[in-house]
């Protein structure tokens, strides 16, 4: 720690002048020499628990530093983190990484870094994901050994259900990186978010495919450790087939990664908390088995549309994972079946011994439960008119053998099963009736109708042929004789009849598709015409008019998705905001979608979703604007013609659909506004900083924003009167306000308005519960709300507290000394000896510092310097590799305050030898024009008087009777 250089010549005393570096913590002149005595060979152990008197600094008031690294640790394991990552990584389109990689778009950020989709063009421009690591992590030398290692092992994981790791290397900042296949798709966490529950065949083939990727690593000795909905990708345009009815191709990702960072502390959890094992949760050894649970999580959540376990923070749900009964969450699943329970049951035990014991077993009971079995043979539309003959049966009371009963259970679940299939028939057969004209497409749409309805017609008459066969084997094994069985018969002949009847309904179809045939080679005729048609203005009105047809179909939903399908590709239309009327197209569309789904909620009786309809009028209100001025904006295609058709008035009909639309909201929204008021009347708003249920239910069936705003409103009154009395935060009393992070959330969706002050309080509350609490360590807590001012006068206003801790604890910030800077300290003990010492940034780094001591000449006499090592832990600055905390800057309390930038460093009178009047004057002008502000930290029992400063770190230190510390100047001040 101290590298002894010999004192300087006496007769020839050399003047030191401080080299330009950042400003940091200095040591006194006597702990120096107290460090002196400690000799060369005392331990690295021994030396750094004397730091803690060099530095100058004592732990702060509030939690110790054993809750801060627990609260360190609990924030990294909610996996949550997306890091803002360094400013000098490439984010626009078209930059390049590495020299290398040509930048298309950023994909997404998490807690290591950032990924990008780019083009490498070392391999023939090949399209690659590229992962960009966190320096933190790239600058850690162990990290880096690591890395490289599990690099190599993950690319030795081949399977078709992993994203395959290419490349690894370094950016020209010096961040480490790797590439892996570039996947078109999209995460199961988007697919969750958009559709919330998946049925059962469809969840369970992606968690098969995810159990398939796993074993291949698993067999290699590895553990994923974060299987979670957002490193699960699914690729598109996989082929539908009997045995993939979906076109589910899963490919895991950060398989042998995403255990790195725990690798290098014991301590730490890798993974994301509501996924983990309960084992993970509690910081054990892992083994595949681990895995194995987080993949029953996962299909928990896609079959219920929830996570089985709850909490507001990382702790809170690691005490979930440990505590909560899964089979009395089981239960709460509606239309579970026995099977699903069974696999769930077994996947989700606490105890891993009696969990699957590998993903090939998981994966095998899955391929024979019969949850995941597809009927063979039989489609399943025909199956559904199977379902309903019985049940027509049993409504008029015939009660069937054992055979007819397994029919009737078994043609209900296909039925229920296959929904989606026979709606997409339905489709086809509506399809075979439209006149397509412009569609260049038209004709092999109603071909493939034409064959898929005929194939599945044969089907259907071949399972006819075979229920016959079962009715008559079933009369024959009965064993009775023909007067017991009358009854029988004549139920086997009523149903037969019913046969019949869905025999020629079929036939029926099969002609209609016929006609298609025809109607599709006169389409095929038009398809030239279109093409010659296929001009920017045809494609535009082509839009246009198949959007209005989908509206007045009232098929809204469907009239945005063709303008979505529009907007893409080499001849995209209304793709560019501010021309041809695409604002007011777009504005209708939208309008029409969220008006369909209030009809579709209403149709279903479901809760009604009001908030749909007040969406719908904003939109309403930008297409009823733009459609005063759509013969302007549209000129160049809202009077194009077509062949054999009159120039329909485009301007008027977006008018009419929009009069239509705007009828219907207005009469759903004030209907509501009785049924509001009452239910409002209702809630108690006085629990609402504990139990915000009804209010929030309230919001979601009415969309009303006021009511809420009225809620919000009071909550920070309570926050203020409770939570922050005389404006010091009280913490505890600041947990028990559960429903805080909701009403932020919900704010920053834009359900509801408050003032700009108690928006501001609102938010500065809910970042206090992260930031003295379970998420203090999580990169992703930044001030995005309104910033105080800097203060004029002391003050121990618990928001000017946490943003200056916060200020401290960024990585860009000057504390405990910045990058390529020195400061001067002026040091006085108590027996008024003066003395100055310069700290200077090492190897460009804020957290290594080299001091110098000097006398009160400025001379350098003893020829001593000390170099000095810190690092933070969650929000504690603490020497490397100790567990001495310097500064705990998630500390709360009354030993904290905050001041403005002290005058006291301009009088000084200062050594020429280190530092000019030239210098200094720079300086002291800068400190006058900035406004700056300092965290006063006093210990209650020393009263040792600390201030802080983001700019200039340590800026003054009182121990009363033994040293004073004041700064006095700084280099590289602009």
């Amino acid at each position: 720690m101290n590298e002894k250089e010999g004192p300087p010549n006496p007769d020839n005393k050399r003047r030191i002048r401080p080299e330009a570096a950042p400003g940091g913590l200095m040591p006194t002149r006597a702990s120096r020499e107290s460090s002196d005595t400690t000799g060369g060979d005392a331990s690295k152990a021994e030396t750094n628990a004397g730091l803690e008197a060099t530095i100058g600094m004592a732990p702060t008031v509030g939690p110790d530093a054993g809750a801060a690294a627990s609260r360190a640790e609990a924030g990294q394991a909610a996996g949550t983190a997306i890091s803002p990552g360094p400013k000098s990584q490439a984010t626009q389109a078209g930059q390049v990484i590495a020299n290398r990689f040509v930048v298309k778009q950023m994909l997404g950020q998490g807690g290591m870094g950032r990924v990008y989709a780019v083009q490498d063009r070392q391999i023939e421009g090949r399209d690659v994901a590229l992962k960009v690591l966190l320096p933190k992590y790239s600058k850690n030398e162990q990290f880096r050994k690591l890395f490289f290692q599990e690099v190599r092992a993950a690319q030795e994981f081949v399977s078709e259900y992993i994203c395959q790791v290419r490349d690894t290397g370094e950016t020209e900042e010096g961040n480490l990186f790797f590439t892996m296949d570039r996947i078109e798709g999209e995460a199961l966490r988007a697919l969750l978010d958009r559709e919330k529950v998946l049925g059962a065949r469809q969840a369970l083939e992606i968690t098969r495919q995810v159990l398939l990727g796993l074993n291949s690593g698993h067999e290699k000795g590895y553990v994923h450790r974060d299987i979670k909905p957002s490193n699960v990708m699914l690729a598109a345009s996989v082929p539908k087939t009997d045995t993939n009815p979906y076109g589910v191709g899963v490919r895991l990702l950060d398989f042998g990664i995403a255990g790195l960072a725990s690798k290098l502390d014991e301590r730490s959890r890798a993974g994301t908390v509501m996924y983990m094992s309960p084992e993970q949760a509690s910081g054990e050894r892992l083994d595949p088995r681990s895995d194995l649970f987080a993949v029953g999580v996962l299909l928990f959540e896609m079959i219920s549309g929830h996570r089985p376990f709850d909490g507001s923070t990382t702790r809170a749900l690691v005490q979930s994972v440990l505590e909560t009964n899964l089979t009395a969450r089981l239960g709460e699943i509606p239309n579970l079946s026995k099977q699903l329970r069974k696999l769930l049951e077994r996947a989700l035990q606490k105890d891993r011994s009696k969990r699957f014991q590998s993903a090939t077993d998981f994966a095998n009971e899955i391929a024979k439960s019969e949850a995941y079995k597809l009927p063979k043979e039989v489609p399943g539309w025909a199956y559904s008119g199977l379902g309903v003959l019985v049940l027509v049966a049993a409504a008029e009371g015939y009660k069937l053998n054992q055979l007819s009963g397994d029919l009737v259970v078994s043609g209900a679940k296909v039925a229920s099963a296959q929904s989606e299939k026979t709606a997409a028939v339905l489709e086809a057969q509506r399809l075979a009736g439209i006149e397509f004209k412009t569609k260049s497409d038209s004709y092999d749409a109603l071909r493939d109708a034409h064959t898929a309805t005929t194939t599945e017609l044969t089907e259907a008459k071949a399972t006819i042929a075979d229920l016959k066969l079962a009715q008559k084997s079933e009369v024959t094994d009965s064993g009775q004789d023909e007067t017991t069985n009358a009854g029988f018969v004549e139920q086997l002949r009523n149903a037969n009849l019913e046969i019949a009847r869905i025999s020629t309904e079929l036939s029926q179809v099969r002609e209609k598709a016929e006609a298609a045939e025809g109607r599709a080679d006169a389409a095929e005729a038009l398809n030239k015409t279109a093409v010659r048609d296929a001009t920017p203005p045809a494609l535009c009105a082509s839009t246009f008019d198949s959007v209005c047809k989908l509206i007045r179909a009232d098929l809204g939903y469907q009239a945005l998705t063709e303008l979505k399908k529009a907007q893409q590709g080499k001849e995209a239309t209304f793709a560019t905001a501010g021309s041809d009327g695409a604002d007011t197209i777009v504005a209708l569309a939208k309008a029409a979608d969220r008006v369909y789904v209030y009809r579709e909620s209403v149709r279903s009786d479901t809760q009604v979703g009001l908030g749909a309809m007040v969406e719908a009028a904003k939109f309403l209100d930008i297409a009823e604007k733009g459609a005063s001025t759509l013969a302007v904006e549209g000129a160049s295609w809202v009077d194009f013609k077509f062949q054999e058709q009159e120039v329909p008035d485009r301007p008027k009909l977006l008018r009419e659909l929009s009069e239509v639309l705007r009828s219907e909201v207005t009469k759903a929204l004030a209907s509501s506004e009785e049924a509001d008021l009452a239910d409002f009347s209702a809630i108690d708003l006085a629990l609402v900083s504990r139990d915000a249920k009804a209010i929030f239910a309230h919001r979601d069936r009415f969309a009303c924003s006021n009511h809420l705003s009225k809620a919000a409103e009071l909550l920070v009154d309570q926050l203020r009167k409770e939570a922050a009395a005389g404006n010091v935060l009280q913490y505890e009393k600041l947990r028990g306000f559960t429903t805080l992070p909701e009403f932020v959330l919900r704010l920053n969706q834009g359900q509801f308005t408050i003032d700009d002050a108690k928006n501001a309080d609102l938010q500065a509350f809910q970042f206090a519960q992260r930031w003295y609490a379970d998420d203090a360590g999580d990169p992703t807590i930044d001030w995005k709300f309104a910033r105080p001012p800097v203060p004029t006068a002391p003050t121990k206003d618990w928001r000017q507290v946490m943003y200056l801790q916060w200020q401290l604890s960024q990585e860009n910030a000057n504390f405990p000394i910045k990058k390529n800077r020195s400061q001067l300290h002026r040091l006085q003990g108590p027996n008024k000896k003066l003395n100055w010492a310069v700290g200077v940034s090492q190897n460009d780094s804020r957290t290594e510092i080299l001091v110098e001591t000097f006398d009160a000449e400025g001379m350098f006499p003893e020829g001593t310097k000390e170099k000095f090592k810190f690092e933070f832990i969650g929000g504690a600055l603490r020497v490397q590799g100790t567990s001495v905390t310097i500064v705990n800057l998630h500390a709360w309390g009354d030993g904290l305050s905050v001041v403005p930038f002290p005058s006291v460093v301009l009088e000084p009178a200062v050594p020429e030898a280190l530092a000019t009047a030239g210098e200094l004057r720079k300086f002291r002008e800068y400190v006058k024009a900035t406004p700056l502000a300092c965290l006063v930290v006093v210990d209650p029992k020393s009263s040792r008087t600390r201030w802080l400063s983001p700019e200039f770190g340590l800026v003054f230190d009182d121990t009363p009777g033994t040293l004073k510390r004041e700064l006095v100047f700084v280099t590289g001040v602009q």
